[in-house]
Parts: C-alpha cells; sequence; structure tokens
C-alpha cells in the first residue's frame, strides 16, 4: 500500500489490471430429496496480487463457510438445502462476488432428482431402468430387489406398484418373486413353454437310445421348470431346470428310450413338464416289433459283435485268451436266444479250437455227431 501511494505522488497513475480466473462460472447441483448438497469454487488472480473481498448468494437455502476471502488462490465452500423441496423442482440464483478486482456473478442452478441407485451398468431410477437391469442381468435386478434401497426407487412410482412390492415383502423376494413383480407390473409377459414338434413317433429300437426334443420360451425372464415322465421305457437326466439353463430362447432337452422298458406292440409314454403357470405334454410312441423280431435283432447284434472282436483278434488288437473268453459268453448268449439253432454249438468248437482248448471242442463235436443236440 505504501509502495502504491508513492507511486501516486510522484504523478504514476498506471496500475496492472487483475486478471481473475474461475473454476466455474456455472453450477449445476444435482440433489436428492431432502438431502444437503456440499460443494465448492475456486478463484484466483492470474497476476501478481492477493484477492480480497466477500461472496453473497441469492438464495436462502445457500450458504458459505467463506463470506470474507483474502489470498491467491481462494476456494469458497457452500451447501445447498434441499429440504422441503420435491423431485423436478429447479432453483436457480447466483453468487455476487465483491473485490478488490472487481465485481462478479456465478449462477448456479439446483435440480431435486428423484432417489437412484447406482449399479454397475449405471444409474437406476425408475421402474423403466428397473426392467433394462433385469433383461442385462437378472442376477444384479434380484439382489437390487431384495435390498432396502428399491423401496425409495418405488417412491413415485405408481401405487398399485408399492402395494404390490410390500405385499410380496412378507413372504419371499426370490428370483420367482421378481418374475411376478414384473409381470404384475406389466414390465414384461408371461413366459411360455412350446416343444419343437406335437409328438414323437419311434419304431423297431434294438438297444436303449438317446433322443432329444427342443423346448423353447417366448421371453426373457425366470422361471423353475420341473420335468418327469409316464411310461417305463422314458428316462430324463435332470428333473428340475430354469430359464437360465436355456441356450437363448431353447432348451435342448435330452430323454433315454430304454430297451428294457418297451414290450412288443406300441408303447406310449409322454414328457411332462411343469411351470408354476403351465403344464405341457410331449406324447412319445415306440412300435416295437414282436418278440420274435426282438429276439432276431438282438441276434444280429450280437453276432455282429463277435465277428467285430475276431478281426481285432487276427488284426493283434486283441489278446487270442481275452477273445476267446468274450466269444464263448457271446455265444452262450446266442444258445439262450436260439436254443434250437445249432450253428451256435459248432461255432462254440471252433472258438474252443481257435483258442487252444481242444478239450472243451472235442466234447462239443463229440455230442454233436451223436445227435444229442
Amino acid at each position: 500500500m505504501k509502495n502504491k501511494i508513492k507511486r501516486i505522488s510522484k504523478g504514476d497513475f498506471e496500475f496492472t489490471q487483475p486478471d481473475i480466473e474461475f473454476s466455474e462460472t456455472r453450477i449445476v447441483m444435482r440433489i436428492g430429496e431432502g438431502e444437503i448438497y456440499e460443494g465448492s469454487f475456486t478463484l484466483q488472480n492470474k497476476l501478481d496480487g492477493e484477492i480480497r473481498g466477500l461472496v453473497y448468494p441469492s438464495s436462502f437455502r445457500v450458504r458459505c463457510k467463506e463470506q470474507g476471502f483474502e489470498g491467491n488462490q481462494v476456494e469458497i465452500h457452500y451447501t445447498f438445502d434441499g429440504k422441503g423441496m420435491v423431485p423436478g423442482d429447479v432453483e436457480e440464483g447466483k453468487f455476487s462476488i465483491v473485490c478488490n478486482c472487481g465485481e462478479y456473478e456465478i449462477s448456479f442452478t439446483a435440480v431435486v432428482e428423484k432417489p437412484f441407485v447406482m449399479t454397475d451398468y449405471g444409474k437406476i431410477q425408475n421402474m423403466k431402468d428397473f426392467k433394462k437391469l433385469s433383461m442385462t442381468d437378472f442376477g444384479e435386478a434380484r439382489k437390487l430387489f431384495r435390498s432396502k434401497k428399491f423401496t425409495e426407487l418405488l417412491k413415485y412410482e405408481d401405487s398399485r406398484i408399492t402395494s404390490l412390492y410390500s405385499n410380496m415383502r412378507k413372504w419371499s423376494l426370490d428370483e420367482q418373486a421378481l418374475e411376478e413383480f414384473l409381470v404384475g407390473t406389466k414390465q414384461k409377459e408371461r413366459i411360455y413353454l412350446l416343444f419343437s414338434e406335437e409328438e414323437a413317433k419311434l419304431s423297431h429300437r434294438l438297444e436303449t437310445t438317446k433322443e432329444s426334443v427342443i423346448i423353447t420360451k417366448n421371453t426373457w425372464g425366470y422361471l423353475p421348470i420341473t420335468i418327469h415322465t409316464d411310461g417305463d421305457f422314458l428316462k430324463v437326466d435332470k428333473n428340475e431346470i430354469t430359464t437360465d439353463d436355456f441356450v437363448g430362447t431353447n432348451y435342448y432337452l435330452e430323454y433315454l428310450v430304454d430297451m428294457e422298458g418297451l414290450h412288443a406292440g406300441y408303447n406310449f409314454g409322454q414328457i411332462i413338464v411343469e411351470t408354476p403357470y403351465e403344464k405341457i405334454n410331449y406324447p412319445v410312441t415306440v412300435h416295437q416289433g414282436s418278440r420274435h423280431t426282438d429276439r432276431h435283432g438282438e441276434e444280429a447284434l450280437l453276432f455282429g459283435g463277435l465277428l467285430k472282436s475276431y478281426m481285432a483278434c487276427i488284426s493283434g488288437k486283441l489278446k487270442l485268451n481275452t477273445w476267446t473268453n468274450r466269444a464263448v459268453a457271446t455265444v452262450k448268449e446266442l444258445r439262450d436266444l436260439a436254443p434250437k439253432n445249432e450253428m451256435y454249438e459248432l461255432l462254440m468248437a471252433h472258438i474252443f479250437l481257435r483258442g487252444g482248448r481242444n478239450e472243451e471242442a472235442k466234447w462239443i463235436l463229440e455230442n454233436y455227431s451223436h445227435g444229442t443236440f
């Protein structure tokens, strides 16, 4: 100050115009209902010299911690009291700054928002946001659905929605409850299932076989599903699944047609799929030939296997002793199926000779020549 007076007394009226810079020229405050917002801004003289002055907010809701300030750089801390305001309310105003460098204004806008929850997928603030979260990650939506924060999100939704949720909290808030809630609030349609074909018609099973059918769902969401069969010849690997097991909109249901459960003629059964909303049936019919035909088919399978193992033996892939033991067991099964077929006795003798069991072969051939078979 003394130096400034000396310059003026000497007729030196030149001085440097201060260059004030603000960290913000317009402030936007997003406030939750009933919350107190805290913020700050800074000002500094880019040239030499301290700044001294006062700051005046235009709104009674704004309080400045430092009404008077001095220094270079200066930070002004303030609060905005949102009590009494409701979501959608907006208040505009300004900070008036009077200092040794001049007078300035910084405008502000305070916006009161609805309650929200931050997730890995962004801000969830209403039912529309919650629906998108459910479609993207049903498990993450279930976590939010079970939390107390979800009640705050529903505060400004339709009273019918809040009532439905309040009643559900008394019982269960699992995946099925979330599905019911989304359907009940018309955020999605109910899940229905459909088989890819009306029925299966099979015939002449010579062994137990694995079959499959596709189950299709109409929309996203969660659903527990139970699967059981009606018919001794039908079996499924899984009796309980959920829509999480689907690949896209499809589930590939595999089932066994058990040879042991089939009889000659028509065999009728069905696969029954049940959900909390519906029951759908998939009829399976197997036409099995007569017992004679069944035995003939089984004979063909056994004889084919015998030839296959013999080829493995002569090519060196199967030891002679191992092949002999297996072949004897197979021919015994063939004799049981066709006890009057003398060829199997001669085949057994050949196997014994081939395997070096000559005494057993001799006994068979002698009895055969005497006509005891």
